[in-house]
């Protein structure tokens, strides 16, 4: 049974864009690329379909129904056609969404839905954030499709280079997401972020999408806790190729961030950071940071960003920063002068204490945390 089914799908995949028999054809994408279709496997999977070859009155014995389609591209109606056809599409990071998008018009769920299985096990943020510019304001269906995905996993696409690329008009229907997985102290922080990548000409937008999370939140923090006077920030050359500490809560809080400050030198092509937060021996959070060659050899913040941890008053968890020992790094490191032998960042919410007591330095810059009232 299964060898018939698999020599059916063979032979129906031979009828894709294969004009014999043909009584339906596309004219696809902003060229025009004909493209050969048959009215059964059509109507009987898609619905849209039935309805547009439906109204259409000609006789298709004697005259083909055609159709114009110039919001899809050639090579992913050809796609959806082999799913229509033979149950099998190619999907890839690089043409997810415009898969899902084609998938969503002529209401195929089942298609849909491996899209957004693919989505889901791999990071397509490079791609989502094209299709999410490239769409506007041409094509609001997928402005949509693209904000629904970032809003379930923002925290991925705003780590994504090409998010500094995203224009003010399409930030700020990001911020006006209701049901976005992220903090507005998240929120604050990326703005913080993406601003800082946008010409002057565009200010008076970057303040008021600032306005509408300061208008969400009584008090705008970011919650970076250096520990206040109890820390002394230094300059090293001294290379940290692995710091373990323990976070220690003093009250319930979310925890969602962790900066860490580390650089590479001109001479090495790239490198990485490695964070992983473990609780009860669990890891819950394990995050690789690329880091591009600085040209003065300077330092900066590396932020990392993570979906929110709740921790209990009392609770602790284990974080661990790695780096390649083989990458002469050049770092910014704290230290309190506050505990003899154990070296510590410390507040009123929380204490974060390096486990090796003869390790003086710590690539941790800060934390990013809401309280819990």
């Amino acid at each position: 049974m299964s060898s018939h089914k698999e020599q059916l799908k063979q032979k129906c995949g031979k009828l894709v864009n294969n004009s014999f028999i043909s009584d339906v054809v596309f004219a696809v994408g902003k060229e025009g690329t004909l493209i050969y279709g048959h009215s059964v496997p059509l109507v009987h999977f898609s619905e849209v379909f039935r309805s547009m070859i439906q109204s259409d009155g000609r006789n298709r014995r004697k005259h083909k129904s055609s159709f114009i389609v110039d919001d899809v591209e050639p090579d992913i109606f050809l796609e959806m056609l082999n799913f229509i056809y033979c149950d099998h599409c190619e999907i890839t990071q690089l043409n997810v969404m415009g898969i899902l998008y084609v998938a969503d018009k002529y209401k195929l769920y089942e298609l849909e839905r491996r899209c957004e299985s693919v989505l889901t096990e791999n990071d397509c943020s490079g791609a989502m954030l094209e299709a999410f510019i490239n769409s506007h304001p041409t094509c609001s269906r997928m402005t949509e499709l693209c904000l629904n995905q970032i809003c379930t996993n923002p925290l991925r696409v705003f780590r994504h280079p090409l998010f500094m690329n995203l224009p003010a008009c399409l930030f700020k229907k990001i911020v006006e997401l209701k049901s976005i997985r992220c903090s507005d102290y998240q929120l604050v922080d990326v703005i913080e972020r993406w601003g800082a990548h946008q010409p002057e000409c565009v200010r008076d937008e970057i303040n008021g999408i600032e306005q509408i999370i300061k208008d969400r939140i009584d008090n705008v923090s970011f919650n970076r806790e250096y520990g206040g006077k109890q820390i002394s920030m230094l300059k090293s050359d001294v290379s940290v190729p692995r710091f373990n500490g323990q976070l220690k809560a003093y009250r319930d809080l979310y925890l969602y961030g962790v900066g860490v400050y580390a650089g590479i030198s001109q001479h090495c092509s790239e490198g990485n950071v490695i964070i992983q937060i473990s609780v009860g021996g669990d890891h819950v959070v394990k995050e690789k940071i690329e880091i591009e060659p600085s040209d003065d050899d300077h330092s900066s913040v590396q932020d990392c960003f993570f979906k929110r941890i709740r921790l209990s008053e009392g609770q602790k968890v284990d974080i661990d920063v790695s780096m390649p020992t083989d990458l002469h790094f050049r770092q910014f490191v704290w230290y309190s002068c506050t505990r003899e032998g154990m070296r510590c960042m410390k507040s009123d919410d929380f204490e974060l204490q390096n486990s090796d007591s003869k390790n003086q330095l710590s690539p941790i810059a800060y934390l990013l945390y809401d309280t819990i009232d």
